[in-house]
C-alpha cells in the first residue's frame, strides 16, 4: 500500500472506529436486536464452545456456559418500550463464574464471534459485553476503511456520494453493537466499492485492490447463514455492469484469478457449515398471523416493504426507535438523486444493473418471507437485506459517467447532518425516552458511559471528519497518482 493510501486507510479507520465506538458507548447493554443471544454465542466460542449442547433436534437453541453478566443478558427491560429510559436495567454482574445459558444463534458461522468473543475476554466480568461491542466495531471499521481507500480506484461516477449513502445510520448502529449483521453489512459495502473498479479495468487494478475484494467477499460469505445468498446477488449485479471485454481480460490476470478463487471458496465453506449444523433453523415469530395461501403471504410480505426500507436507513433499539423523519427524507432524496438518473445511464448495461439491484432489493425479502410465513410467520427485518441494499447507491454512483463534485459535496453534507440527528434520537431514547420534550443531553434520566452532550459533540466531529476524507479520497489526483501499467510503467487511462 502506497504511503498516501496508508495514511488514508488509517485516517478513515480512526474516524470509523470513533463513530462505531460512540454507538457502543451511547447505548445500554443488550440494546440491539438479539444482542443478548449474540453476546452469549461470542462468549461461549471464546471459551472453546464452538456450538454448544443441542437443546432439541428441531430447536435452534444450544446450551453453553458463560459468565453471569452475559447469562443474565435478557434484562433488556426497555426493549419494545421506546418511552422507557434505560434506568430500569439492573446493574451488570461482575462475577466471572460460569453458569448455564441458552442462545438461539449457536449454529451461526463462527467468524464474527471470534474477534468479538476474544475482545470480551480481555477484561471479563461486568465489562465483557461492552468490550465485545468494541471488538466487533474494530472489525467493521477496518472493512469500511478499506472501502474508503478503494474509492481512489474509481475514475468515474459520484464515488463519495455513493459510499456516504451506503454507510447508513443503521449500518453504524449494527457495527457498534454485538450483532453479526454489522460485519455482514460492512463487508458487503467494501465488496461493492472494491469489485466494481477491479473488474471494470482488471489490468489497472492493484494487487491490494484484489486482496481487499477477496477479504471482503470471504468475510461476507462466512458471517451469517444467509450471507452466501447476498454474495451471489452482488456477484450477479457486478457481472451485469461489467463489459464483456473486461471480463475476458480479468480471467487471464493472476491477481484477479486468486481473488476470484478466494471469493468462490468462502461460500463453499459457508454452505458446508450451514448444512453440517443446520444453521438455517430459526425461532418462529410470535406474530399470530399465518397465511392461508401463498398469494396472501406475498401480499402481506409486500405490505411491509415500506417498513423494511425505513429499517435499512435506521430503526434502533429492538426496532422500537425509528430514525427521525429528517434522516429518512434526506436519505431517500439523496438516493433518488443517484438512482433515478442511473436508470437511464449509458451503456444500457449500467441502467440494467441498477434496475436489477432495485428489483432484487425489493423482491428477495418478499419471496423469502412469503415462502416461509406458514412455518415461521413474518420474521424478515430490513437489516437482513442491507448487505444488498447498501450496494444501490454505490452501483448507481458508478453507473453515472463523469464526476459531479457539487453533488458529492451536497450529499456528503446532508448525509452527515442526518447521521448526527439519528444518533441524537437513539441516544435520547435511552436517556429520557422517546416523546420527551427534552432530548436528555443536559439532564438525562439515564446516563451512558460518557456524558450525552460529549457523545453527540464527538459524533458530530467524527462524522464531519469522515465526510472530509470521503471527499478527499475522490478528489482529482495528480499525475503521479495515476495508475501505471505493471510491465511498462507507462501511464494508462481506461475507457469507460
Amino acid at each position: 500500500m502506497g504511503s498516501s493510501d496508508r495514511v488514508l486507510w488509517w485516517s478513515a479507520f480512526a474516524g470509523l472506529a470513533v463513530l462505531t465506538f460512540l454507538w457502543a458507548l451511547a447505548l445500554p447493554l443488550f440494546a440491539s436486536p438479539d444482542e443478548p443471544a449474540h453476546a452469549v454465542r461470542a462468549a461461549a466460542l471464546a471459551r472453546g464452545q464452538v456450538v454448544g449442547q443441542e437443546v432439541s433436534p428441531t430447536s435452534p437453541s444450544t446450551r453453553v456456559q458463560v459468565p453471569r453478566s452475559l447469562a443474565d443478558g435478557h434484562n433488556a427491560c426497555f426493549a419494545f418500550h421506546p418511552d422507557r429510559p434505560a434506568t430500569c436495567q439492573p446493574p451488570v454482574s461482575s462475577s466471572t463464574a460460569l453458569r448455564p445459558a441458552t442462545t438461539y444463534v449457536g449454529h451461526y458461522p463462527p467468524l464474527y464471534y471470534v474477534p468479538v468473543g476474544l475482545a470480551g475476554r480481555i477484561a471479563g466480568g461486568a465489562h465483557e459485553a461492552r468490550l465485545q461491542r468494541l471488538g466487533g466495531a474494530l472489525a467493521c471499521a477496518a472493512l469500511l476503511a478499506s472501502a474508503v481507500v478503494s474509492l481512489r480506484s474509481w475514475r468515474q461516477g459520484r464515488a463519495a456520494a455513493g459510499l456516504a449513502l451506503a454507510i447508513s445510520p443503521m449500518a453504524l448502529f449494527l457495527a457498534g453493537t454485538v450483532n453479526p449483521s454489522g460485519l455482514e453489512v460492512a463487508a458487503a459495502i467494501c465488496l461493492w466499492v472494491t469489485a466494481l473498479p477491479l473488474l471494470q479495468a482488471p489490468a489497472l487494478a492493484s494487487r491490494r485492490l484484489a486482496v481487499r475484494a477477496a477479504v471482503a467477499a470471504s468475510a461476507l460469505a462466512l458471517t451469517r447463514p444467509m450471507s452466501p445468498l447476498w454474495l451471489a446477488c452482488i456477484g450477479l449485479v457486478v457481472l451485469v455492469v461489467t463489459p464483456w471485454p473486461a471480463l475476458r481480460e480479468a480471467v487471464r490476470i493472476r491477481r484477479v484469478q486468486v481473488a476470484g478463487l478466494a471469493a468462490g471458496l468462502a461460500p463453499v465453506l459457508a454452505v458446508t457449515w450451514v448444512l453440517a449444523v443446520d444453521a438455517l433453523r430459526v425461532v418462529p415469530s410470535s406474530d399470530p398471523r399465518r397465511p392461508a395461501g401463498l398469494g396472501l403471504a406475498v401480499q402481506t410480505a409486500l405490505s411491509s416493504t415500506d417498513d423494511r426500507i425505513h429499517q435499512m436507513i435506521g430503526n434502533f433499539g429492538w426496532l422500537d426507535t425509528p430514525a427521525p423523519a429528517w434522516t429518512v427524507y434526506v436519505w431517500l432524496l439523496c438516493l433518488g438523486a443517484l438512482v433515478v438518473p442511473a436508470l437511464a445511464a449509458r451503456p444500457a448495461r449500467r441502467a440494467v444493473a441498477v434496475g436489477l439491484l432495485v428489483l432484487l432489493t425489493l423482491a428477495v425479502p418478499v419471496a423469502i418471507e412469503a415462502s416461509q410465513a406458514g412455518r415461521l410467520g413474518y420474521i424478515w427485518s430490513g437489516r437482513y437485506t442491507l448487505p444488498l441494499a447498501a450496494g444501490l447507491p454505490v452501483v448507481a454512483a458508478w453507473a453515472l459517467r463523469g464526476r459531479d463534485r457539487r453533488l458529492d459535496v451536497t450529499v456528503v453534507v446532508l448525509a452527515a447532518t442526518a447521521q448526527v440527528w439519528a444518533f441524537v434520537t437513539a441516544l435520547s431514547r435511552y436517556t429520557v425516552g422517546l416523546g420527551h420534550q427534552d432530548l436528555g443531553l443536559l439532564h438525562p434520566v439515564w446516563s451512558p458511559v460518557l456524558p450525552p452532550l460529549l457523545l453527540v459533540s464527538l459524533y458530530a466531529l467524527a462524522t464531519c471528519a469522515l465526510g472530509g476524507l470521503l471527499l478527499a479520497a475522490t478528489a482529482d489526483r495528480s499525475e503521479s497518482d495515476v495508475p501505471r501499467d505493471d510491465r511498462t510503467g507507462a501511464q494508462v487511462v481506461t475507457a469507460v
